[in-house]
C-alpha cells in the first residue's frame, strides 16, 4: 500500500504558505510589526513635525489649557492613540 497526498491537503499548504508572505510583507507577524513601529519612530524622530504635526520644540505651552494639551499629546512612548490626532470628519461630517 502506498501512502498519497490528498490534492486539498497540498492546496491548504500552498494557501497557508501564501498567507504567511502576505503577513509578513504587511507587518502582520510580530517580527514585522515591531520593525514597522521602529520605523515609524525613527522616522519621527528624524523629522519633527513630520504627517503635518508641530514640532515638539515650537509648541507654546501657555497659549494652550492644561485639558487641550493633554488630549493634543499622547502619553510618550505609547503607540495606541498616537495617530488619534491625525483623525479628519468623514465626508459630510459636521462636527
Amino acid at each position: 500500500m502506498m501512502e498519497r497526498t490528498r490534492p486539498i491537503v497540498a492546496f491548504r499548504e500552498i494557501a497557508f504558505g501564501n498567507v504567511r508572505k502576505l503577513s509578513a510583507e504587511f507587518g502582520l507577524t510580530p517580527r514585522e510589526e515591531y520593525s514597522l513601529f521602529r520605523d515609524q519612530a525613527d522616522a519621527v524622530a528624524k523629522n519633527p513635525g513630520l504627517f503635518g504635526g508641530i514640532a515638539p520644540a515650537s509648541r507654546n505651552p501657555t497659549t494652550a489649557g492644561p485639558d487641550e494639551a493633554a488630549e493634543d499629546e499622547p502619553a510618550a512612548g505609547r503607540l495606541i492613540g498616537s495617530l488619534s490626532s491625525l483623525d479628519s470628519l468623514p465626508p459630510g461630517g459636521h462636527c
